[in-house]
């Protein structure tokens, strides 16, 4: 066979030689041939045709590796994901290593035969038609841990209320309006509420933007209504609290604006009211200038000792106190013998003395201030024994308002 012995030929490297003969018959001329085999000196070039076959199987090999497998795991993991996430299961991740599947979910430990059974049955399209997925699941279940409670966070507390402290005082017949309020709308109604009844109001209030006591606007109307009534007074709601102090015509007037101030209705917190007649005012007054321009309080040579022979003076300045209204200014001064500064120093040091003695002799000392003016206010002059005698002097009156 022709074929055969090429293979033979291309796979060993031999010729085959073909020989002829001939033998003579009588009868017939018959031709023999004949092969012999002989390695030659050159053997022919080496192909390698019978690799062919594992060429294919590698190529085929190949392509499944790189193809045909990752989409195959691909689609297992995705459809046991899928069918477990229809029943309910927390799925982690899947993994797929050709149809071996690794799922890791949270869940409860008692449900793990019922999530292996859900996987295994994942269904998978195939040239063949739907097949099982996974041929081998393995689970890997955490119990869920149960959420940590959101920390508390409380609201910051709503800004208290404040008091807004306020300061109104009326001279004839202007208003001022210091302190502060807690927003326009009731500035705005403040002074309106002030431009009724006064005939000047100066506003100088201060809009805080906070809170106020619910008391605020209770204390400013009734500090307008009890202002209208004096000649010259003030209004102060400090702390919430609210006072009021005043000079009025008469007692009767007097009479009226206390009452005013106290009405219960509609009352913010109160603490006190000091209404001066302005009668009484001048009248204790004009007693105070007659008794100390009668008789003079004696003090030692640049000393502020009260000499002993004032006791029955302090004792009738004690009487006319009594009978005055408000708080009262005790008055030092001096003539201008000696330095300024020594001589304010001995008025404060004198005034002070008078209070301590008409303390002593039952007198409220918080009803009296000392206060010293050294050489500043002379009344007569300084060039003469008798206008220096006058200028050292002490005065009392009642506190303007």
């Amino acid at each position: 066979d022709r074929a055969m012995d090429r293979a033979v030929i291309f796979a060993t490297g031999w010729q085959i030689m073909d020989f002829e003969y001939y033998a003579a018959y009588t009868e017939t001329r018959t031709t023999t041939t004949r092969r012999y085999w002989r390695r030659t000196d050159e053997p022919a070039g080496w192909w390698p045709w019978g690799l062919l076959p594992l060429l294919g199987l590698l190529l085929l090999f190949l392509y499944g590796a790189l193809r045909t497998a990752p989409h195959m795991e691909s689609d297992v993991q995705t459809r046991v994901t899928e069918a477990l996430r229809a029943v309910g299961v927390d799925v982690q991740d899947v993994v797929a290593d050709g149809q071996s599947v690794m799922v890791k979910a949270t869940a409860p430990l008692a449900q793990k035969e019922f999530i292996q059974a859900v996987a295994e049955a994942a269904r998978c399209e195939t040239w063949r038609g739907e097949l099982d997925c996974p041929l081998d699941v393995s689970l890997a279940l955490s119990e869920a841990q149960a959420p940590e409670p959101a920390p508390v966070v409380e609201a910051p507390p709503a800004p208290a209320p404040r008091a807004h402290d306020f300061e109104f005082s009326v001279n004839e017949n202007a208003v001022t309006l210091r302190g502060e309020v807690a927003n326009e709308d009731e500035r705005a109604r403040i002074v309106a509420a002030a431009n009724t009844q006064f005939d000047q109001v100066i506003d100088e209030l201060r809009v805080s933007g906070d809170l106020a006591t619910q008391f605020w606007p209770l204390a400013a109307d009734r500090s307008l209504k009890v202002l209208s009534d004096f000649q010259r007074g003030v209004a102060t709601w400090t702390d919430g609290v609210l006072r009021a102090r005043g000079r009025v015509p008469t007692q009767a007037d007097s009479d009226a604006v206390v009452a005013l101030f106290n009405a219960a209705e509609r009352q913010p917190p109160l603490g006190g009211i000091d209404v001066q007649v302005m009668e009484v005012v001048e009248r204790c007054n004009a007693d105070l200038a007659n008794e100390l321009n009668n008789s003079t309080i004696r003090f030692r040579t640049s000393s502020a000792e009260i000499d002993a022979g004032n006791d029955a003076l302090l004792q009738r300045l004690a009487g006319l106190i009594a009978d005055c209204p408000g708080t009262l200014t005790i008055e030092g001064h001096t003539d201008s013998v000696g330095e300024a500064e020594m001589n304010q120093a001995l008025s404060e040091a004198r005034a002070a003395s008078v209070r301590t003695a008409l303390g002593a002799l039952g007198v409220d000392s918080n009803r009296l201030n000392a206060r010293g003016y050294g050489e500043t206010r002379p009344i007569a002059s300084n060039d003469t024994r008798s206008g220096r005698a006058q200028n050292r002097r002490i005065v009392i009156s009642i506190d303007a308002l």
